[in-house]
């Protein structure tokens, strides 16, 4: 259903979409706020900077699913408000919200980001630690000058 959804925007004037979709980011419905968030990170937009200052504000919200699914969809925005955002979810007090940060950092591909990602591999939360991992080895290969 969601490959569906997602592949029914192809066509559609990709400011217009984020710009409807940014609507739904400050639901009080938990579903509908990280569908929006979801559909922004994986819905094959070329373009969804207009949605950076909601997703930075996201953040910072009460849930964690919230907080870890904004930075998933932050990690396409490459900007310095965005990475800030990113790197300080990777220490979130929640696992949840922490793994899903350090991931981001490497999905950006910043590799200033690597100190904070280092320190996330002797987190006491394996499922960080794991992303952790993922994030060095994305890391490497977006820097890697022979994958270019």
């Amino acid at each position: 259903k969601i490959k569906d959804a997602t592949d029914s925007l192809a066509g559609l004037d990709c400011g217009q979409v984020v710009g409807e979709i940014c609507k739904h980011l400050d639901s009080d419905t938990d579903n509908i706020r990280r569908a929006a968030i979801y559909i922004l990170w994986q819905g094959g937009l070329s373009d969804i900077s207009a949605a950076e200052a909601k997703l930075i504000g996201l953040c910072s919200h009460k849930e964690k699913l919230t907080r870890g699914m904004a930075t998933l969809a932050l990690s396409s925005i490459k900007t310095s408000a965005s990475f800030d955002a990113l790197k300080k979810i990777a220490e979130d007090p929640d696992g949840y919200a922490r793994r899903c940060g350090v991931y981001a950092l490497g999905l950006y591909g910043d590799p200033t980001a690597i100190p904070l990602i280092e320190k996330a591999l002797k987190d006491e939360d394996p499922l960080v630690k794991g992303n952790a991992q993922a994030a060095m080895t994305l890391l490497k290969k977006i820097n890697d000058p022979n994958n270019k």
